[in-house]
This record gives structure tokens, C-alpha cells and sequence, in this order.
């Protein structure tokens, strides 16, 4: 029989566009910090896709699991493909609107209306709130009858609402609070729960710091140029303790590091060494690191490499020095492509390096990128994979209220750097967006045909984060599995076979645990 718990909150999430499903931390962190202030809270994952394949199920599972105690449902948005309209599907919704949106298998946006409908008409008393960043959240707020957008770091905020519930206080339409200065990270407990739905041998998101001490100008994450401190970085026994907690419940050994600069200070990563060796368990990590901090501190490469690095995601951006320093990269050509050199002989073949790159930046001209993207094409340097994009730049449509906390110098002075706003992106006087656009996609597709066969396309993070899940259906895969890359199209076509069964199977898996009899 199925179980009629009413909940005082239920949080959808979901975090598509891999070739694997994963988990984003965000629903998981507030619904800890609501259950440590003694409310009860389903996070429900993989929402886009319950809600494609078992709309009816999904329906009847809210009429059993919302009561008169019931305080809200939430929606986690920012890498939610419902909501989520980053790069070019942003772009075209920015400016023909949401109701023009084309709507495709994986973004069922019809259903998502009927749902929001439902609990409209059938939970009357229930709140229905979103969180997520401005540019991914900003339209759909305005679409859907939304009582309440959390947006930043929502831990204080959450508490403050439900007060304002309980006291018959009025409800904000919107809700700010970038930072959570309130909230205690450094000693910060787990964020997931027995009940959450974890299966032996996932990949989990762990986040030992927030913000960025750097500030780079195409960045529009909070917490930028913050200097590192432990009211933003996590204590030893904090890390430890989560650490202990997700290997005694679900056997957690992979893990996603979410901090936006991973390595900003030697003290911080020898502080998770000492945690991981208490735990006494061999991990894996994939996580983002800054280059000139490695050669700066020579020390934390040994540090990485003992801790269980697989594979490290740069922001290199750029191999013009002039477009590079311009946007707060500062580190020089030679000196990238050395340091990256010295990294692969330090940590060896089977850790793999990644960087971004972004076409369209200030000074970069068709030909200065034609010159740079040769070396990287032509696999000159210790680079495993790449992504390539064109710079973004928010349309005005999806601006609302300005502020660098949540915007991008370029989105915000675009004009100073000489770029100018149209219907179809911006342009200056060497690119424009889709120029950018196609370039980036052409120049990607090179560098992948001079490598191995669909090397970078599925193997490239955070594809090779999200592939080690395949673990949860066949636990004798390992890292070398999944980065060796096939040796001709037919076993590649046979793999990615086998890789859309597991998918299949995880959701399949998931959805059983959720509508469990």
C-alpha cells in the first residue's frame, strides 16, 4: 500500500543535458537545512522526466503526499531544462517569449503547465515557490502563477518565508539573498537523506566552499572576489562527517566538487586531505581548478593527486594574452601551455584535463582566434577535451533588476567593450553572436576528429562525471572504462547503446523507489 505521508514540503529538481543523469546539489541543500529545523521534506529528482513518462502517477502521488500541513512545493531551477534556457534556446526565448517556445520530448513545457494547473486548483492553501538563478528563472517566473521566487542562497530565506506562512504575513513576490550570511556553512552537516532516494555507487555533488575570490568579467555567479575565509569554506569536521555519512548509507566513493575554484588555497585543500584520509576510503573527484594558482603553489599538485583527482576543469578561455587579461585572466600563453604540460606529467594519462574556451571575447578578432584555436585543434596542448561557446551576453528581456551579483560585466556594460545589442545576439566589429556561435561548433568538431572518436563529445566533463552512474546498474565499471575511448565506430555505437540501456534503467530504477508500493 502506499505510503500517505503528507510532507510540510516537496521540492522537485533535476539537472539535465548529459549523457547521464546526475544530481545538482540545490533542493538537497535547503531540504537538509529545513529538516534540521524539524520540517518534513521529499526532494523529488529527475523531475522533467517523471513528468513526461508518469504524469498520472506523479498526479496521484501529490494528492497522497499533500496535506492541510503541507506549506509548499518547490521547484529547483537553475539547471532544470524546463526552466534553464542558457546559449542559444535562451537566446530565442528571450526574444520571441515563452509561449513561441518550441516545445520538444525533453521539455515537455505543456505538462508543466497542466501540473501547475493542478495544484493550483487542487491545493488551494499550498504556496508554490521557485529558486534559481536570475537568467535561467526569469522568464518562466513571470509565465506561471508563482507566489514566490527564492533566489541566491536560499538557507535564511526558507526559514523566513515559512515563518511569514505560519504568521499570516505577507508573502514577497521575490526574495533575495545572494550570500546567507546568516546561515552556518563552515560547519554545515550532510545534505542528503536516507530518504532522498540515493543508489549505491552514485556520483554525489559535495561543496566544500562558496563564491570565488577571483571576479572574472563574463562570470555572473554571486560571491564573486570574495577573499577566502571560513564563514565560506567548510571546517575539517564538517567536511569529514559528510564525507562518513555518504559511504555508510550509500557506499559513496565519486564525488563532484562544486566549489568554483576547488584549489584557491593550499590551507583548504589540506583540509579535505585530512578528512578524506580520516574517512580511510579510496575517493574519486572531478573538480574546477584555477592554472596560475597551481603554479604558484606547486605543492597542490602532489596534494590533488594523492587525494584522488580524475579529472580537472580549467577556465582557460583564451590564448590571446590580450583578450585573457582583459577578462581577469591574466596567466600568459606560455605559461598555460606549460603549466598544463606539467600537470599531465605530474598526475599521469588517465587524469584528464578539460578546459572552456569562449569565441567573441574584447581583441579577440577572427584571425587572432583562427591562430590560437589551431594549437588547440591540432592537439598541441596537454588538453583531454574541450568545450567551446560563443560569449554570452543576457538579452535585455532577461535583465529585471541589474546588479553584478547575479550579472556579468559584459552583461551589464556590454557597450564599453564594444558590443552592441540586436535581435539575434549582440555583435562588434569582428564577430557577431552567431558567428561566434557557428564558429564554435565548427572548431569544436575539428578538434574532436583529431582525436579519438567521440572522445571529447561524451567523455569531456561533466559528461565523465555523470558516467560514472553507470556504476548504479554495473558497479565493475571503472574510471579507465568510461575515458578510453572505443578504437572504431562500431563498439562507440555499441557503448553508447549500452550507456542509453543503463540510462534507461536509472530512471526506471528511480521512478520504482519513488511511486515504491
Amino acid at each position: 500500500m502506499l505510503s500517505n505521508k503528507k510532507y510540510d514540503a516537496i521540492i522537485f529538481t533535476d539537472m539535465r543535458g548529459y549523457i547521464i543523469q546526475q544530481k545538482a546539489a540545490g533542493a538537497y541543500n535547503i531540504a537538509s537545512h529545513l529538516r534540521q529545523n524539524n520540517y518534513s521534506v521529499k526532494v523529488i529528482d529527475n523531475f522533467v522526466w517523471l513528468l513526461r513518462n508518469h504524469k498520472e502517477k506523479l498526479f496521484t502521488y501529490m494528492e497522497n503526499h499533500i496535506g492541510s500541513n503541507t506549506l509548499f512545493i518547490g521547484f529547483s531551477t537553475t539547471f532544470m531544462s524546463l526552466f534553464n534556457t542558457l546559449g542559444k534556446t535562451h537566446q530565442k526565448i528571450a526574444m520571441k517569449g515563452l509561449s513561441n517556445y518550441t516545445i520538444n520530448k525533453e521539455n515537455s513545457v505543456t505538462n508543466l503547465k497542466e501540473f501547475m494547473i493542478f495544484l493550483r486548483s487542487k491545493f488551494s492553501h499550498v504556496k508554490i515557490i521557485i529558486g534559481g538563478q536570475e537568467k535561467s528563472t526569469h522568464l518562466f517566473f513571470k509565465e506561471y502563477d508563482i507566489d514566490c521566487w527564492i533566489k541566491g542562497l536560499a538557507e535564511n530565506s526558507i526559514i523566513k518565508f515559512i515563518d511569514n506562512i505560519k504568521q499570516g504575513k505577507e508573502i514577497l513576490s521575490v526574495v533575495d539573498d545572494p550570500f546567507a550570511e546568516n546561515y552556518n556553512f563552515h560547519d554545515r552537516g550532510p545534505i542528503f537523506d536516507a530518504t532522498d532516494i540515493v543508489f549505491q555507487n552514485e556520483v554525489l555533488p559535495i561543496e566544500m566552499s562558496r563564491g570565488c575570490r577571483f571576479k572574472c568579467k563574463f562570470c555572473s555567479y554571486p560571491l564573486l572576489g570574495r577573499k577566502p575565509s571560513d564563514e565560506y569554506i567548510r571546517s575539517e569536521e564538517s567536511i569529514y562527517k559528510e564525507l562518513l555519512h555518504n559511504y555508510e548509507h550509500f557506499g559513496t566513493t565519486q564525488y563532484h566538487i562544486t566549489c568554483d575554484t576547488f584549489n584557491e588555497t593550499t590551507d583548504k585543500l589540506e583540509r579535505v586531505k585530512r578528512a578524506i584520509d580520516r574517512l580511510g576510503v579510496k575517493i574519486n573527484f572531478w573538480a574546477y581548478l584555477r592554472l596560475e594558482l597551481l603554479h604558484a603553489f606547486p605543492e597542490q599538485l602532489e596534494l590533488l593527486k594523492e587525494m584522488g583527482i580524475v579529472q580537472a576543469t580549467f577556465g582557460i578561455e583564451t590564448l590571446n594574452d590580450k583578450s585573457a587579461k582583459i577578462i581577469g585572466k591574466g596567466f600568459g600563453r606560455e605559461n598555460v601551455l606549460k603549466q598544463l604540460r606539467k600537470i599531465k606529467e605530474c598526475w599521469g594519462e588517465n587524469v584528464r584535463l578539460h578546459s572552456g574556451f569562449i569565441i567573441g571575447l574584447p581583441y579577440d578578432t577572427k584571425e587572432t582566434v583562427e591562430e590560437w584555436m589551431s594549437i588547440i585543434i591540432n592537439r598541441e596542448t596537454a588538453l583531454d577535451t574541450i568545450n567551446l561557446n560563443p560569449l554570452y551576453i543576457v538579452p535585455d528581456r532577461l535583465l529585471g533588476k541589474t546588479s553584478r551579483v547575479y550579472f556579468s560585466e559584459f552583461d551589464l556594460n556590454y557597450d564599453k567593450y564594444g558590443y552592441i545589442k540586436t535581435k539575434d545576439g549582440w555583435i562588434n566589429d569582428d564577430w557577431t553572436y552567431n558567428e561566434a556561435s557557428e564558429y564554435a561548433s565548427k572548431a569544436w568538431k575539428q578538434f574532436e576528429q583529431n582525436g579519438d572518436f567521440l572522445d571529447n563529445k561524451y567523455r569531456s566533463a561533466p559528461h565523465a562525471v555523470a558516467l560514472m552512474n553507470t556504476r548504479v546498474i554495473n558497479p565493475q565499471i571503472t574510471w579507465p572504462d568510461i575515458v578510453v575511448p572505443k578504437p572504431n565506430m562500431k563498439e562507440s555505437n555499441l557503448w553508447l547503446k549500452e550507456i542509453k540501456t543503463i540510462k534507461d534503467g536509472i530512471y526506471k530504477k528511480y521512478a520504482e523507489n519513488v511511486f515504491a508500493s
